[in-house]
């Protein structure tokens, strides 16, 4: 369950934000709840300021050593020397790639590109470099990669390769040897960068616009469509000057000129059957159908394909490349669901360690392009921090972590950093190698680490909306103002008290939910694309809540206001009753009992309890625990509930999917009674009694 909360932003600031940026009241009150209380604030967000250029970018120059990197490489195409462009094999490394190799091309360089397979590493590689200078190669330009590589910098030094390091990431206290370092994050006294969170593709068009003189016209014609797909696909702010190119670049990816993307796009946009889709360009849209396909080449295949889609000239053969990084990215999705499904088994045989209050999930040869991500969906799907392993032949344990607000993943492997041959990352990601015969210890030691931790999901609405607020006109100015979301400017939440529901119908044959619901007199439609017909827990005339981001539906050339739900709830819970039993809960599956033995004695259900719960599941269908809880989260401690769910399982009458989250009842045979009081959970709880 998520906590709600939800925002009061100071109205008095909201008008002076207002008035002073010429913005709507509602976009005003979205930056106020986001700490945005001055102009300054509100001018930085929105990247305003008068020291950038008419297309709303600062001088290249205030980076480091920009000058002299833009110095270098005109010089070596003057020579005619031999250049290779070196990326990495995410989407931020394959554009900047392209992007810096196309631009060295229009001006007659001898110009090449490369990029590490993933079994590489990150980053330069000493073995790849020597195979560069045997191939002739007189001056590497890193993109997105390079701020680490003090070896291989000493390796082109000893080679006679000129060296240009361009990067985005944390510099090391030592930096490599080059002719030029560029990375908005070096701490020296010529960084006079005013907007510092650049991608690697952000970072390169700085560079060209440093070798076009500073003119940053030719640039964003050339390459901002890149440099916003790598932004969005970094994860990057979309604030201040990164909010500036992604608004650049997508105008000009509608529009765009290059044959890959223009291929990429078609491809994405056309169906099985052949037929075309429509597809809404916007920062969503590319991150979600751009950006995984690129990816996909450097996780399932080699990102030299993606490389060359960008920098190709021949039409059919971008269409080649762009339909096999679309089969690259329905393989990704394959073997991701065949992990999901790995992790299912496992935890079907080892239920306690789904309970703990850290996941972790070990596998034989899993894709280890591809378990950052199911560790991703198990985390968001859990809220817990999760740690997927997959162990090789030899017994050797590549794993990738995520977690939730509140976990640290770096701190959490430097804790268990004698179990691991290496491990790296930040907070809320990272990535790891163990050995086999270490993954139980380490199992535990996360776990003591955690301790007793509850991870609470949360989900922030900017404020109670009210039904006159919720017009056509309101959401298009505020989407207009507050575009593009994605990372610290995500879409603004609202919350919409008591909403009466009028009708659920099914979709796509019952895979997804139509609701229509009265707010304030006025009704509104929208589609519930992650909730089947039957998981719908509420009926005609409930009234519920509802959080969710406005959006505006067009048909027929009319417009009409929808929603986008990220959570609903039956209208009058106690909100802190549901999350403390959801607190309790999880202390009780990871064996801690409260000291009271009145809230132990709570814990235990009835025989009315079970009876209720039992005659809320379904016998024809799968329906997820979510269901059971909003149809009974009125009438039932959540932790009583869980209890109950526990009860059953372990006496044969469900099965679950943990992973899932869905429930199954079991037949059994008519006037079968289960000894409830025999399970192991209430055993344990009537124990501490």
């Amino acid at each position: 369950m998520k906590k709600w909360i939800i925002g009061k932003p100071d109205e008095k600031t909201a008008r002076e934000i207002a008035a002073a940026g010429n913005i709507s009241p509602l976009t005003a009150e979205a930056l106020v709840s986001r700490g945005i209380y001055t102009r300054e604030q509100a001018g930085a967000f929105f990247g305003r300021d008068s020291d950038t250029d008419e297309l709303g970018l600062y001088s290249p120059y205030d980076l480091p050593d920009m000058q002299t990197a833009a110095d270098e490489i005109s010089a070596a195409v003057d020579r005619g020397d031999r250049i290779c462009v070196y990326g990495d094999y995410d989407c931020d490394g394959i554009l900047s790639a392209a992007a810096l190799y196309n631009y060295l091309s229009e001006t007659g360089a001898d110009v090449s590109y490369f990029i590490n397979k993933r079994s590489d590493g990150y980053g330069m590689n000493i073995d790849n470099v020597r195979m560069l200078a045997e191939q002739g190669v007189q001056m590497i330009i890193t993109v997105d990669n390079g701020i680490s590589a003090i070896a291989e910098a000493e390796l082109c030094a000893e080679l006679g390769v000129r060296l240009v390091i361009t990067d985005h990431h944390t510099p090391p206290p030592e930096l490599p040897k080059a002719a030029a370092v560029v990375d908005p994050h070096i701490d020296s006294p010529d960084n006079h960068a005013r907007f510092r969170q650049l991608c690697g593709c952000g970072v390169v068009l700085k560079l060209i616009t440093a070798m076009e003189y500073g003119e940053s016209g030719i640039p964003v014609e050339m390459m901002s469509d890149f440099a916003a797909i790598a932004t969005i696909g970094d994860v990057m702010p979309l604030t201040g000057e990164n909010r500036t190119i992604v608004r650049h670049g997508l105008h000009y990816i509608e529009n765009t000129e290059n044959p890959g993307l223009k291929a990429l796009l078609e491809a994405v946009t056309s169906s099985e059957s052949g037929r075309k889709n429509s597809l809404k360009i916007n920062a969503r849209t590319i991150a979600f159908t751009i950006c995984p396909r690129i990816n996909a080449a450097g996780r399932m295949g080699s990102a030299m394909d993606a490389a060359e889609l960008f920098t190709t000239d021949d039409p059919e053969r971008a269409k080649e490349l762009a339909h096999r990084l679309c089969e690259l990215n329905n393989l990704r999705k394959n073997t991701e669901n065949d992990i999901m499904t790995g992790a299912e088994e496992y935890f079907s045989r080892n239920p306690a360690d789904f309970d703990k209050t850290v996941i972790v999930s070990a596998g034989e040869n899993l894709h280890t392009g591809v378990i950052g991500i199911a560790a991703a969906k198990l985390c968001e799907h859990t809220g817990k921090p999760v740690f997927m392993i997959s162990v090789n032949d030899e017994g050797m344990g590549v794993g990738s972590a995520r977690a939730p607000e509140g976990f640290s993943v770096y701190d959490s492997l430097f804790e268990c950093s004698d179990l691991l041959t290496k491990f790296g990352g930040h907070k809320g990601a990272g990535g790891f190698s163990i050995p086999r015969e270490n993954i139980p210890e380490f199992r535990d030691r996360l776990c003591r680490f955690a301790g007793n931790a509850y991870y609470e999901p949360q989900i922030s609405a900017i404020k109670a909306i009210s039904p006159n607020e919720l017009t056509v006109e309101n959401i298009e100015r505020l989407t207009e103002e507050l575009e593009p979301y994605g990372e610290k400017n995500p879409e603004p939440v609202f919350l919409l008290s008591g909403c009466r529901v009028l009708s659920a119908k099914p979709l796509s044959e019952g895979k997804y939910t139509r609701v229509t619901v009265d707010f304030g007199g006025t009704g509104i439609a929208f589609p519930l694309f992650k909730t089947a017909y039957t998981d719908f827990p509420y009926a005609e005339g409930d009234i519920i809540n509802i959080m969710a981001v406005p959006k505006i539906n067009e048909y027929k050339g009319n417009k009409s206001v929808t929603l986008d739900v990220c959570d609903m709830r039956i209208n009058g819970v106690n909100q802190q009753k549901l999350l403390n039993g959801e607190r309790i809960y999880s202390m009780l599956k990871n064996g801690v009992l409260p000291e009271d033995k009145r809230v132990i004695a709570a814990m235990v259900p009835t025989r009315e309890n079970f009876a209720l719960v039992y005659r809320a599941i379904p016998e024809d269908r799968d329906v997820s625990e979510e269901y059971i809880f909003n149809k009974l989260c009125t009438q039932l401690n959540l932790c009583v509930l869980h209890v109950i769910l526990d009860a059953f399982e372990q006496a044969g009458l469900i099965c679950r999917s943990r992973t899932m989250g869905y429930i199954r009842r079991i037949k059994t045979e008519k006037g079968t009674k289960a000894d409830f009081n025999s399970t192991d959970i209430i055993k344990f709880i009537t124990a501490n009694l």
